[in-house]
């Protein structure tokens, strides 16, 4: 006989605030509840930690338009009719790059991996 926890999720937000500074999570313990699970706790973990950030935008308007780029992520930038538009399309396509940065190292480092702040 196993004992299981209803939610794998609480276990691992449990155990996030209970560090406040490790946010490492066995992904084959995790296995063992099914794949959706791995990517619903891995997912929360990216917005959660993606919303304590705060990042630049280089903004300005060009005729008609508005233009901004974010300064400390090559590649995220956007025009839009108006500075508000801007600021949003900004936002969403910031969370998708960080997203699908993530994602992608993740893919590449494979199983058995930890996770490591590092600050400047």
């Amino acid at each position: 006989m196993s004992i299981e926890p209803a939610n794998p999720q609480n276990v691992i937000r449990a155990f996030c605030d209970f560090t406040q500074s490790s946010l490492t999570i066995d992904v084959d313990y995790l296995r063992m509840f099914g794949e959706d699970t791995v990517y619903d706790t891995v997912h929360w973990r990216l917005e959660d930690r993606n919303m304590s950030k705060v990042y630049t935008a280089a903004t300005k308007q060009d005729g008609d338009w508005w233009i901004g780029w974010i300064e400390e992520v090559p590649g995220v930038n956007c025009q839009e009719r108006t500075h508000k538009e801007l600021l949003e399309s900004l936002k969403v396509t910031l969370r998708e790059a960080l997203e699908f940065n993530r994602e992608d190292a993740i893919s590449a480092v494979g199983a058995g991996f930890q996770e490591e702040q590092i600050a400047l």
